[in-house]
């Protein structure tokens, strides 16, 4: 099976081999709800009432949609949700975990969820699998607090075969942002069964068709953060297509949904076993005592309710030096150096006080310094809870490590239990297939390019990665690149040299392969959809900036930074002019570029001028290797430009500024100055009384030359009014002090006021 999908505005394929349907692997997963559909279950599920649903228009006739009750019912293994022409109405139906908006038979945060969907057959109806929060109207900018998360959509629209994963926050009105992933799957409408899952963490949503990735969010912004409940529904409205058009009645069939919570890592990744070390805690079940435990609260074992065996740990109270810090356990391990930990614990709040708890390593290298992991939560409210997660430590000469676990408060005393603690380091073992998972490319190239494929893999020993572009009428090769990969699993991204060609049309694919290194041997291949090819791209030559000073001086040297973009190799000329009439050049540098965007710093050697002033520019071009002004493709001009006298000393040649200034407020004051080279122009306004204490104070690198800057100081606070106050002034090197001072002047008697 192949997959597309567009994602923002470019189109790319994603191709996979069809795979099984389960719990992503990496984890190890808890079942929360398994619904096979044998009977209706009015425990977890409700069937939504009559309601209506849209007022649409088709061909010019008004009509209304409904859900409709008696639409939904359980037969043969399957939740139907019938759609039919009743009261001379559409109508559809719409089964969910939700009774009402603060009744919740089922509803989780977090997880993997997973539905078996045969999905209606015509025209203006689409079915979907979805999540909804108890609010979806909080307006925040962001999904955090509650987000639609539609797993799957899909509207019939004559028989295209795609799907779509949407996520919608902020409402359903002028401030509802949405984003979405359509899926096209070409046996879609085939009347089988597909599976459709979403695995939803903190920090990511990952869906899935038929158990292969299809769609990745990872911004922050979109991802909620709180419990939702399942929805199983079909809707009839025009964006499914013209129900007049449709074969009433027709049927989507549930076959189940199940969903998961993350029990803690698995050691297995897609295409990648780990192996993990002996456990590193001496006493991971207390069993037998807290040996190797400790605490800053009181800590023993406990019969009362452990989680497994006999004992668990009980932290109570708090020890009198350690009142600023919250209750935490604390074992010490024999660390093993940098690497992914993989911990595990199950913790007990003694009340609703702590919402939830963190586990972290902290280590301590040879140098004395420490560093502390990534936090791992967990929510709690009073009953055994997990948290669970792998811990990534960097530093080399490690010297100690202890894993602490806490609740997440340090302002509330709150007793709490621990067992079935397990901590262990992860290692790589090796890949389980020769495969390519999943490659991602453009789906219209032009001729004469480069493309860079991404191709997921999974790879034994050493194995190279080939993509090549071919057309399907001919077995004509348009480019062909493979790059070398080691054992293990991962993503190769491999840049595609697509060749010159007159036959421009949609008649090629790609073709992704793994095979054994220097032979032809391929142990996994497969073709991509049409691409399309569109001829010869224009070229592109573009001088994007020009970084240069605002000051120079004669008989010197200046670098010119000069960000460009070409698609062939060319020249960039650099000319230091005169910008009125005449244009007299003063200098100018040359160099030459590679295809590509990339910037470049170009040495400018100045000559002898006789015009001291600012009509003065750099003008930058780009043009064919050794071409001329009037051969440039491109220019930018960075205007304008001082030409300042040389000076032969670094001194403070005068300032102005205003003599009464009020507190707190923004003045101007100018100085003038000879600088030998870049330097320093420091102004304080100070207190002259004998204290000197400084209401204001502000620095200034200049150029070198003769020549004035004017500065914003902003004033503060007075220590007293009246004019015991100066403005001093000084002149050093850059980032110099008053005693590293090269000249300096004052003006005193400057008056304060509020």
């Amino acid at each position: 099976m192949r997959i597309k999908y567009l994602l923002g505005p470019a189109l790319f394929v994603l191709f996979y081999t069809l795979a099984f349907s389960a719990p992503p692997p990496e984890r190890n997963w808890t079942p929360t709800l398994l619904e096979e559909f044998n009977a209706f279950d009015a425990t977890t599920w409700v069937i939504k009432p009559n309601a209506k649903r849209y007022d649409i228009t088709l061909g010019g006739e008004a009509l209304e949609t409904w859900w409709y009750a008696n639409n939904c019912y359980v037969e043969n293994g399957n939740l139907v949700i019938r759609s039919i022409y009743q009261d001379d109405l559409y109508t559809s139906g719409c089964v969910t975990t939700s009774k009402t908006f603060t009744n919740k038979l089922f509803e989780q945060q977090y997880g993997y969820f997973e539905a078996r969907v045969r999905v209606a057959q015509d025209d203006g109806m689409w079915s979907a699998f979805w999540l909804m929060p108890q609010d979806i109207y909080g307006f925040d900018g962001t999904g955090r607090d509650g987000a639609e998360i539609d797993i799957m959509e899909s509207p019939h629209l004559e028989d295209r075969g795609f799907i779509q994963h949407a996520i919608h926050f902020d409402g359903y009105h002028a401030y509802e942002q949405e984003m979405a992933a359509q899926i096209s799957i070409p046996d879609l409408n085939d009347g089988d069964y597909h599976v459709y899952g979403l695995w939803w963490t903190p920090e990511k949503y990952t869906f899935y068709v038929d158990g292969v990735k299809t769609w990745e969010v990872t911004d922050p912004k979109w991802i909620s953060q709180v419990q939702s409940y399942v929805l199983l529904s079909v809707e009839i409205a025009p964006w499914g297509g013209d129900i007049r058009n449709a074969n009433l009645p027709a049927y989507t069939y549930y076959d189940y949904v199940r969903v998961y919570a993350d029990a803690g890592p698995s050691g297995q990744a897609e295409g990648a076993s780990f192996t993990a070390s002996a456990e590193l805690l001496s006493s991971p079940g207390f069993e037998s005592s807290v040996a190797g435990w400790s605490s800053n609260a009181n800590l023993n074992t406990t019969t009362s309710d452990p989680f497994e065996g006999v004992y668990a740990a009980s932290v109570t109270g708090r020890t009198a030096d350690w009142n600023d810090l919250n209750q935490s356990i604390t074992s010490y391990i024999q660390a093993e150096g940098p690497g992914s930990y993989a911990v595990s614990a199950m913790v007990k709040s003694a009340s609703a006080n702590v919402t939830d708890f963190v586990a972290q390593l902290e280590v301590v290298d040879a140098n004395g310094t420490e560093h502390v992991s990534q936090h791992i939560k967990v929510d709690t409210a009073g009953e055994w809870q997990q948290v669970s997660g792998v811990l990534v430590i960097q530093p080399e000469g490690l010297i100690s490590a202890k894993l602490r676990i806490r609740p997440d408060n340090s302002s509330v005393l709150d007793d709490f239990e621990v067992d079935a603690v397990s901590l262990k380091k992860l290692s790589f073992a090796q890949a389980r297939t020769d495969q390519v998972y999943g490659a991602i490319a453009a789906m219209s190239v032009g001729t004469n390019t480069v493309e860079t494929v991404g191709v997921d893999y999974s790879a034994t020993t050493d194995r190279e990665v080939v993509v090549s572009l071919i057309r399907e009428s001919t077995g004509l090769v348009l480019g062909s690149s493979q790059t070398q990969v080691s054992a293990g699993a991962g993503r190769a991204n491999i840049d595609l040299s697509i060749g010159a060609t007159t036959e421009v049309d949609n008649d090629y694919y790609y073709e992704i392969a793994i095979r054994e290194v220097g032979t032809a041997t391929m142990l996994d291949v497969f073709q991509s959809d049409y691409v399309d090819v569109d001829g010869v791209a224009e070229p592109v030559f573009e001088v994007l900036s020009v970084a240069a000073p605002t000051q120079v001086t004669p008989n010197s040297t200046h670098y010119i930074d000069v960000e460009y973009t070409s698609t062939a190799s060319m020249d960039i000329v650099v000319t230091f002019q005169r910008n009125v009439p005449s244009y007299t050049a003063y200098g100018n540098a040359r160099v030459a570029i590679s295809a590509g965007t990339s910037v470049v710093s170009i040495p400018v050697n100045i000559g002898s001028v006789t015009d001291f002033d600012n009509s003065y520019q750099f003008q930058t071009f780009i043009a064919p290797t050794g071409g001329n002004w009037g051969q440039r493709v491109d220019n930018l001009a960075f205007t304008p430009v001082l030409m300042a006298p040389t000076a032969t000393a670094d001194s403070v040649v005068g300032m102005t500024g205003p003599i009464s200034v009020s507190e707190n407020s923004s003045v101007e004051v100018t100085v003038d100055y000879t600088a030998t080279e870049s330097r320093d122009i420091v102004v304080v306004l100070q207190y002259s009384g004998g204290s000197y204490e400084q209401i204001a104070s502000l620095r200034q690198t200049v150029y070198a030359g003769e020549s004035s800057v004017t500065l914003s100081l902003p004033i503060g606070a007075a220590v007293g009014y009246g004019s015991n106050y100066q403005y001093q002034t000084f002149i050093g090197p850059v980032g110099s002090n008053w005693g590293q001072r090269l000249d300096n002047f004052a003006v005193t008697g400057v008056s304060v006021t509020p």
